[in-house]
């Protein structure tokens, strides 16, 4: 939504829009697919309370391990899946579609024209037409250039005008007119002219979308696992290459520039690991709270979902944030990972309550 205002009004072709809309998809892929885990197990594993069918299961000495079993396959399966696309084609995505935004803001607006609407979307130009019909003919026209800048204004008004689009120029020709011309150069001179027939073309070369070639361009977010390692490297031996490089003392701000990238990446390597590991962490993660359920439905497991993975992430970016801006002095890892230890140390109490709970009930009513 945030790039709506963006692109609208460029006259955007709408396989240009269907592509940057596809190239986001793999971002959004990248959130809702552990979120789907999540709420998939919830209530799966609520269903399976409710029928009272868990109740059936542990009397038939079914271990909770072995009944969450097939949903950890299934987890682990789709985080397979998600791996392959973040390492090979959300990078590729998500540079496709910051080039192709960036192409899409250097585009002028398009040319479009309205009753009674002043344009001014043509460098020094601008126009207005009291009708318009069938997109191109115009009645009563005011057309204001200042192409010239302080040598000249020039205002050219017509009852009729027709525009004609030639390659990259845009012709207005305009019938039963008069052209208003007021210069500033040596002695100020005006100038006024009736005339039946006037053209004037405009250059819209800059209205037309111009595709950057990503060949060309690189970036953290566009390398895949194996690249990020071979950058990491890469700039450890630059670093260790500055560093022996240097005599006398050593001052940090001379290989520093090698350490925030060797951060970047590591951040970056962190975080594929994180959104391709939540697959099957949400899995384990969902059943038990969908276990502990009294009263459910998929509204109140989605809103559960939601604020789970709405917390999960917001610490996810706190941390990457405060690491990117030199607020902890850490390594990314646990930044990047903690949410994950935390996630999983309730796993695994949740395993071992569902586990060995009941024997425990047992041993107290027996003491």
């Amino acid at each position: 939504m945030q790039y709506i205002n963006q692109i609208a009004g460029k006259g955007l072709p709408v396989l240009v829009i269907l592509e940057l809309i596809f190239n986001y998809f793999s971002f959004i892929l990248m959130l809702a697919v552990p979120m789907a885990c999540l709420v998939g197990s919830m209530f799966t594993a609520y269903q399976i309370r409710e029928s009272k069918a868990f109740t059936v299961i542990q009397n038939a000495g079914i271990s909770y391990v072995r009944l969450i079993y097939p949903m950890v396959l299934m987890g682990g399966l789709i985080a397979a899946g998600m791996w392959q696309m973040n390492n090979y084609i959300n990078p590729k995505a998500n540079l496709r579609s910051q080039v192709l935004l960036r192409d899409i803001k250097q585009k002028q607006p398009a040319f479009a024209l309205e009753d009674n609407v002043f344009y001014s979307g043509i460098p020094n130009y601008g126009i207005r037409a009291r009708k318009i019909t069938n997109g191109n003919s115009l009645q009563d026209v005011i057309l204001f250039d200042n192409s010239l800048g302080g040598i000249a204004k020039t205002v050219i008004t017509a009852k009729k005008a027709k525009i004609i689009n030639r390659d990259n120029y845009l012709v207005l020709q305009l019938e039963d007119g008069e052209f208003h011309q007021y210069k500033k150069t040596g002695t100020s001179s005006y100038q006024q002219i009736t005339f039946k027939k006037y053209e004037t073309a405009f250059n819209t070369e800059q209205q037309k979308l111009k595709r950057s070639d990503i060949s060309m361009i690189s970036s953290v977010k566009s390398f895949n696992l194996k690249e990020l390692t071979a950058q990491i490297d890469t700039n450890y031996q630059q670093k260790a290459r500055v560093i022996k490089s240097i005599k006398g003392t050593i001052q940090p701000q001379s290989y520093s520039h090698y350490e925030d990238q060797i951060v970047l990446l590591r951040i970056e390597q962190y975080r594929r690991q994180v959104f391709s590991i939540a697959c099957v962490l949400f899995v384990l993660l969902g059943f038990p709270i969908g276990l502990s359920l009294k009263k459910g439905g998929l509204a109140i497991i989605g809103g559960i979902a939601a604020a789970i993975l709405t917390l999960y992430w917001c610490i996810l970016i706190l941390g990457e944030k405060m690491i990117k801006n030199d607020v902890l002095k850490i390594d990314p890892f646990p930044a990047i990972w903690g949410t994950n230890f935390v996630a999983i140390a309730f796993v695994l109490l949740a395993t071992a309550y569902f586990t060995y709970g009941r024997f425990w009930k047992r041993l107290l009513r027996g003491g």
